[in-house]
């Protein structure tokens, strides 16, 4: 199981809407990454809909598979807001601040 948003208060797609970028094609992982953000895939499971955060390259892997025929909207969210909102644990920031100096 990875990591989803389900904020407090508000609907998952509220806080994607307030907090990040909604892009029209899968992103690129490592492109996401090094701007310290990372790719979120709101997933429409007919019944309810989960927004899941690729924190690396597996997940976001997993999201982008071509023989998932789910409707989905990809976002980049700030890896900040992800640990402010709970979606992530806060040594994936410590993790981050690194990333743009390889």
């Amino acid at each position: 199981m990875g990591y989803y948003i389900d904020p407090e208060g508000m609907t998952k797609e509220a806080w994607l809407s307030a907090n990040a970028e909604e892009v029209s094609a899968v992103p690129d992982w490592d492109e996401a990454h090094s701007a310290q953000k990372l790719p979120v895939c709101l997933v429409d499971n007919v019944i309810f809909t989960a927004a899941g955060v690729c924190f690396d390259r597996r997940e976001h892997a997993e999201f982008s598979r071509p023989s998932d025929r789910r409707p989905k909207r990809w976002f980049v969210a700030p890896i900040r807001a992800l640990v402010d909102v709970g979606a992530i644990p806060k040594t994936m920031l410590s993790e981050s601040e690194g990333a743009g100096t390889k």
